[in-house]
């Protein structure tokens, strides 16, 4: 009669374990696909964080990554634009941004340059089809992924940023 419960126990424990599995196999699986590329909130905070909360946050993420290289991944060996605003936005605000530019302006609200808020995406055009993504500090700076100076703060009134911005976009 024990034995019996024995495996019952190991059987059913057995189960869950590939039952857990294989569910976050799936979506481990489908996080990698075109569709997984939409916008999705993780946990929420309690109350929106304060603009110092959040330009605390950057700062302190800045630092972690202040000149990382720009050269398309996104681990601390190399990230580009896109992949480092992902990156924040999950460990500062536990956020899933899609991973791409182009995807991520496709989500959030466009807000005016005006009622620009710290923590608020700013994107650029800064070719005829190429992009660039930073998360907007406030005191007109943003930290980025450049492709010059590898993780960086810039001035968003630099003639160079100013010619080449094109929308904010508000996720929270």
């Amino acid at each position: 009669m024990k034995i019996c419960r024995w495996i019952d126990l190991v059987f059913f424990a057995f189960l869950a374990t590939v039952v857990g599995c294989s569910q976050t196999a799936f979506v481990e699986k489908n996080a990698s696909t075109k569709k997984s590329e939409a916008f999705y909130p993780l946990p929420e905070f309690a109350a929106p964080p304060t603009a110092e909360k959040i330009q605390t946050r950057l700062e302190y993420l800045f630092n972690e990554w202040k000149g990382t290289p720009y050269n398309g991944g996104n681990s601390k060996r190399g990230i580009d634009c896109s992949a480092f605003t992902q990156i924040s936005y999950r460990q500062l605000f536990k956020m899933h941004l899609p991973r791409t530019t182009k995807y991520q302006v496709s989500y959030g609200k466009q807000v005016a340059l005006s009622e620009i808020d710290t923590g608020d995406l700013v994107f650029f055009k800064t070719r005829r089809n190429g992009y660039h993504v930073g998360i907007y500090m406030g005191g007109n700076s943003f930290v980025h992924a450049s492709t010059s100076k590898g993780v960086t703060i810039s001035k968003l009134d630099s003639p160079y940023w100013t010619r080449v911005f094109w929308q904010v976009r508000r996720y929270f």
